[in-house]
């Protein structure tokens, strides 16, 4: 009480503090500028096309694939949701690596993605073009094909 004493009261006795970073001009400058580009550029009209492109092809990808249960996501962050069956949904086994595996495999194709256990996420950036969308739905389908065949 007699701390809380001390802030109570008078406006000139209240305590405030902030951030460093809070509304300082070169954040704020940088932020504008950002959304300068977001128009300029209009990446938000290429967000929704590469986005509506990605989750096409993916969409592909789950149907030929027997490892692949669900298609998730919007816009720019998908991911496929792998399993060991596609009608019960259950996850392959942590011990078999699966994860550390594909993570390699599309490492060797170009495709920097952690596969953190059960789920490949995909969220290119939003300059991304539809020949990129295309190279790394590409080998997600090769690594996911080369993947079922080890486990035959």
């Amino acid at each position: 009480s007699k701390i809380a004493s001390a802030f109570d009261g008078d406006p000139s006795n209240a305590w405030s503090h902030m951030y460093t970073y809070s509304a300082h001009p070169g954040g704020a400058a940088a932020a504008l500028k950002n959304l300068e580009i977001l128009e300029k550029e209009d990446l938000i009209t290429n967000a929704k096309d590469r986005g509506k492109q990605l989750f096409e092809r993916l969409e592909e990808i789950k149907n030929k694939s027997r490892i692949v249960g669900e298609n998730r996501g919007v816009g720019l962050l998908q991911g496929l949701e792998l399993v060991k069956d596609k009608e019960s949904k259950e996850h392959f086994d942590s011990s078999l690596k699966i994860n550390q595996i594909l993570t390699q495999k599309l490492k060797d194709r170009g495709i920097w993605i952690r596969v953190p256990a059960f789920i490949i996420p995909i969220s290119p950036p939003l300059t991304v073009t539809s020949g990129e969308i295309e190279h790394i739905c590409l080998s997600v389908e090769e690594s996911l094909k080369e993947l079922e065949k080890e486990l035959a």
